[in-house]
């Protein structure tokens, strides 16, 4: 199993599921854990209800991809599992929203295998997750030590180039980034797309961007070094045809 953290202030859950679905599609059983303090999935996905009512905590599947939704800790989703007769230990690749210290420590975050730290350029965005950082390097240092932990620029509004603008309330932290940053430029046809997927409860890939695609393919990489950019953008463009 492999353990991927997404981690950050900003909303993460449509770049999440894209990349979630890629890497299913390459036959591995995929669990996505929904962040406690939004539950956007909640929301934006079949829901499971008991009597009438929507449940507090379930794991519902959605494009082939498990989605743990209400759960506080990874013990409670280990024992809702055992309660169906299922092993927490049966899925290939665990997806972890994360926006709190809290949620690190009750998901068991500081044995992943990768961690995005995902930011918008908002600077109210960046600092709040350039503090999480912070207080991380501070209580778990062997946890920022032994990952390895990649940017994702989300809605991305200025050029590369000026990211040292964007880079000093990071800078401190002395965190060593792994790989290269990621890029997904503000498209208001992506945009678009995201919110045609909320309520149509469904996965458009196609009608994508280039950039959007091309930072989802990059994410993929660095979750599946084992893998080439030629085989994960054929997978890729197969989704394209099936969604």
């Amino acid at each position: 199993m492999k353990v991927i953290n997404f981690i950050g202030y900003s909303d993460k859950t449509e770049i999440m599921l894209y990349v979630a679905k890629i890497v299913q599609s390459f036959g591995n059983n995929v669990l996505y854990i929904d962040s406690i303090s939004t539950q956007k999935c909640r929301y934006i996905i079949p829901t499971i209800e008991e009597e009438g009512n929507v449940k507090d905590k379930y794991i519902t599947t959605f494009e082939d991809i498990d989605i743990a939704i209400g759960f506080k800790s990874k013990k409670e989703i280990v024992d809702y599992l055992n309660e169906y007769n299922e092993d927490f230990n049966n899925y290939d690749y665990v997806f972890i929203d994360t926006n709190t210290e809290q949620m690190c420590s009750d998901f068991d975050v500081v044995n992943a295998n990768t961690t995005f730290c995902i930011t918008t350029y908002d600077r109210q965005d960046i600092i709040k997750t350039s503090v999480l950082m912070q207080i991380l390097q501070e209580n778990k240092q062997d946890y920022i030590e032994k990952i390895n932990i990649n940017r994702v620029y989300w809605y991305t509004l200025l050029n590369a180039a000026e990211t040292k603008y964007i880079d000093v309330d990071f800078k401190a932290l002395g965190i060593e980034w792994d790989k290269k940053d990621v890029y997904i430029p503000l498209d208001e046809n992506d945009k678009t797309i995201v919110i045609q997927n909320q309520y149509s409860e469904k996965m458009k890939f196609k009608e994508l961007s280039k950039m959007f695609k091309k930072a989802l393919i990059e994410m993929t990489e660095i979750i599946m070094p084992e893998q080439t950019n030629a085989t994960i953008t054929k997978v890729f463009k197969n989704i394209e045809r099936r969604i």
